[in-house]
């Protein structure tokens, strides 16, 4: 099941020419960094992959623009943009907020 979601999501971004080199091993090493919870919200459960940047903004899919979270924080986002987004969010943390961006920070990082 998760490989078929994987598939789906790296063919999303593919259809849109974008690149799509998130691994099964990457998402899972980001589901571990969130300790299996929604980076917005902290809540556990069934956790989506959120695009930080929008495939719609032509947010690629790869570590660095994947974080997980539930569903209604991933649909509340949406295509907005994080910064203007997030913090007007209920569930807003600036704690929170500094973890997602140090993950991406670090992921980006780890490239050069």
């Amino acid at each position: 099941m998760l490989a078929e979601f994987l598939l789906q999501q790296k063919l999303g971004a593919l259809k849109k020419e974008l690149i799509a080199n998130l691994t099964a091993e990457q998402w899972f090493e980001t589901f571990q960094y969130f300790k299996g919870r929604c980076a917005y919200c902290e809540i556990e459960g069934y956790l989506t992959q959120d695009h930080f940047i929008p495939l719609s903004n032509m947010g690629i899919y790869s570590k660095s623009n994947i974080i997980p979270a539930c569903e209604p924080c991933n649909y509340k986002k949406s295509t907005k943009d994080f910064d203007i987004w997030y913090k007007a969010y209920d569930h807003y943390s600036e704690d929170r907020e500094k973890k997602i961006l140090e993950f991406l920070k670090g992921v980006l990082e780890e490239k050069v």
